[in-house]
C-alpha cells in the first residue's frame, strides 16, 4: 500500500492531473477482486462502467416558461485586484499556480462588466451568478469590525446590480467563492496559526453571519436569490487535504481538521441562511420571496476504478455519501454526521437538529462529471480511496483537463437532488475548451438531458452556464478556457469573442429547448487540446 503521502499527491478532486499520464495509475483490472484465481468473477457485478452518452434526438423537450438562463463567474476570477484576499497572497507564492498566472492578469470583468451584461442580454440571458467579494468590502479586520466598508466596493456592486435590473437580468448573489478576507485566512502564516483560520475558527460562525447580515441590508433590496458558500467540500479538500487552495494545509489522519471545517461551515451556512431571511425583507423581483438561499453544491458521480474491484465499489459508495450527501443532510433534514461515518448514532452527531434543518430553499447543484474511485489505496477510515477528476479509465471524451464529459451523470444528480423535495438551480455546469471543439456539443448534451428531467417532474428553475468568459482558474491558471466567449489576455483592452458555444446557447435560449437541428449537428467531441 502506498503511503499517505503518496496518496494525497494522487488526490485530484477539483485539481488538475495528479501523475505524469494525467491521472491515478491504471491498475492491473483483476485488482481487487475477492477470486484469488484473478479475472475468474466479478464481485460487484460490473465488468465494464455502465457508462454511454444518452440518447439524444430530435427536439428535447420544452423548459417552463419563467425558466432562468444565464452564466456564473466568481469575483475573484474574474474582476482582478483582490490585493486583501488570501488568494492574492497565494498567487504570490512560488509554485502555487500553473504557468505563474495572476488573478489580476484576467479578464477585468471589474471595468468591463457593463460590456458583459451587453451580450448576456443579447444572448437572451435573464440570469446571472455573480459574487461580491468579501476582501474587497472589508479590507481589514478593523473595518469589518466596524461595519466600514470600502465605499467604493460598495457602489461598484449597486451599480453592477442597477446594471443587471435595467436589462432584465436577475442576480443570484455568492457570499463566499472560494475566497476570504486575508485576515481570516494568511497563507502566509505558521501551519499551527492556519489551522485555526478560515471555517476552522471558533468565530467563523458569528463572522459569517454578520457578513450575511451587512450584504442582506445593503444589496437586499436588488438581490432575492442568495448563494452562502459555493462548493464548500470542494474547498475543504483543495485548502485542507492536498493543500493546493489557501490555507495551504495537507490532511493528517491523526486529527480531525477536516471535520471541523466541515462543521464550521455548515453551522456558518445556517447562521447566514437566518441572517439573510431575517434582513432581506425587500421583494426586488415582485415574485412574493423577498430571500431564497442556499449553496452552491459540487456533485459528481462516483464509479470504481476498476470495475470488478470490491474495494473500488465500496470506497465510492462512501465517498460519494462524504461529497455529494453529508452537506445536504445537515443544512436540509438536519441530520448532522460529525464523525463522517455515515451514521448518526455517535456523541459528535446530531439528528434533526432545529439549527440546522430546512437551512435551504433550493439546492445549487454544480456539475461538471464523474470521478473514478480507487478503494485499494485507503488515505485513512474517512478517505477509504481515492476519488480522481482525471480520467484515463473510461472511453467518454474527455476536456482540456482530462475530465470525462459524462451527461448521463447530469440525470443522476438532479434526480438525486430531486429527493430532498426543493427547486433546483444548475449553478454551474460547463467545460474547459480552449480548441471551441466541444463546447457546442457539451451543452447540446447537458441541456437536452435537463430539458428531459424537467419535463419528466424534475423541479429545475434555471441554469447557470460556467462561465461566461475565460478566467484565472485557481491553481490551474489560465490554461483552462472554460468561457462562452474568449478573452485574449495578450491585448490589453481583453477583447471577447464568442465561441461557438455562444452562438449554440443563444439558439437554444430563443428556442426554449434544444433544437433538432442542433443535435444533428454536433453529435461528436473534437479533440482536446490537453493543459499540460
Amino acid at each position: 500500500m502506498r503511503s499517505t503521502a503518496s496518496a494525497l499527491l494522487l488526490f485530484c478532486f477539483g485539481l488538475t492531473a495528479c501523475g505524469d499520464d494525467g491521472g491515478s495509475p491504471a491498475p492491473d483490472p483483476d485488482a481487487g477482486t475477492d477470486d484469488p484465481d484473478a479475472g475468474t468473477s466479478c464481485p460487484t457485478g460490473m465488468t465494464e462502467y455502465p457508462l454511454e452518452r444518452p440518447v439524444v434526438e430530435g427536439d428535447s423537450p420544452v423548459f417552463p416558461e419563467g425558466f432562468l438562463w444565464g452564466t456564473a463567474t466568481a469575483p475573484h476570477q474574474v474582476e482582478g485586484g483582490n490585493e486583501a484576499s488570501d488568494w492574492y497572497l497565494w498567487e504570490q507564492m512560488d509554485g502555487k499556480v500553473a504557468g505563474g498566472g495572476r488573478s489580476d492578469d484576467g479578464p477585468n470583468h471589474w471595468d468591463k462588466y457593463a460590456d458583459d451584461l451587453d451580450l448576456m442580454q443579447a444572448d437572451g440571458m435573464n440570469g446571472y451568478r455573480m459574487g461580491i467579494e468579501w476582501a474587497k468590502l472589508f479590507p481589514t479586520r478593523e473595518a469589518f469590525d466596524s461595519l466600514t466598508p470600502d465605499e467604493a466596493a460598495v457602489q461598484h456592486y449597486h451599480d453592477v446590480f442597477a446594471a443587471m435590473a435595467s436589462r432584465g437580468i436577475q442576480p443570484m448573489v455568492t457570499l463566499h467563492h472560494f475566497v476570504s478576507p486575508a485576515w481570516l485566512v494568511d497563507p502566509t502564516a505558521s501551519a499551527a496559526e492556519r489551522r485555526m483560520m478560515g471555517f476552522a475558527s471558533e468565530g467563523i460562525v458569528d463572522d459569517f453571519e454578520r457578513f450575511a447580515t451587512w450584504a442582506a441590508q445593503e444589496y437586499g433590496g436588488e438581490v432575492d436569490l442568495w448563494i452562502t458558500i459555493n462548493e464548500p467540500l470542494a474547498l475543504v479538500l483543495g485548502g485542507y487535504l492536498v493543500g493546493a487552495f489557501p490555507p495551504g494545509l495537507t490532511y493528517d489522519p491523526a486529527d480531525d481538521l477536516l471535520l471541523r471545517v466541515v462543521r464550521g461551515q455548515i453551522f456558518a451556512h445556517a447562521a447566514a441562511y437566518d441572517a439573510l431571511h431575517e434582513h432581506d425583507t425587500s421583494d426586488a423581483d415582485g415574485d412574493g420571496e423577498a430571500a431564497l438561499v442556499s449553496v452552491a453544491k459540487h456533485q459528481r458521480v462516483m464509479i470504481p476504478e476498476a470495475p470488478c474491484s470490491t474495494a473500488d465499489a465500496e470506497a465510492a459508495a462512501h465517498i460519494h455519501y462524504l461529497m455529494n450527501v453529508l452537506f445536504l443532510e445537515a443544512i436540509v433534514r438536519g441530520d448532522l454526521d460529525g464523525n463522517g461515518d455515515g451514521d448518526l448514532d455517535d456523541p459528535e452527531d446530531a439528528r434533526a437538529d432545529p439549527t440546522l434543518a430546512g437551512r435551504a430553499d433550493f439546492l445549487g447543484i454544480n456539475y461538471y462529471g464523474l470521478s473514478t474511485v480507487n478503494g485499494r489505496v485507503p488515505i485513512s477510515d474517512l478517505i477509504p480511496g481515492i476519488p480522481s477528476i482525471t480520467d484515463n479509465r473510461t472511453d467518454l471524451p474527455k476536456n482540456d483537463l482530462r475530465w470525462a464529459i459524462y451527461p448521463g451523470g447530469f440525470r443522476t444528480v438532479l434526480e438525486e437532488a430531486a429527493e430532498y423535495g426543493l427547486p433546483i438551480y444548475v449553478t454551474e455546469n460547463g467545460t474547459a475548451d480552449q480548441g471551441d471543439v466541444l463546447r457546442a456539443p457539451f451543452l447540446v448534451d447537458h441541456l437536452w438531458v435537463l430539458a428531459q428531467a424537467v419535463a419528466d417532474g424534475v423541479d429545475v428553475r434555471g441554469y447557470f452556464h460556467w462561465s461566461m468568459m475565460d478566467n484565472f482558474e485557481w491553481a490551474e491558471g489560465y490554461c483552462p478556457r472554460f468561457g462562452l466567449y474568449r478573452v485574449s489576455y495578450e491585448d490589453a483592452e481583453r477583447p471577447r469573442t464568442a465561441t461557438e458555444g455562444a452562438a449554440v446557447y443563444r439558439q437554444i435560449i430563443e428556442a426554449g429547448r434544444v433544437p433538432s437541428e442542433l443535435v444533428a449537428s454536433h453529435r461528436s467531441y473534437g479533440e482536446p487540446t490537453y493543459c499540460e
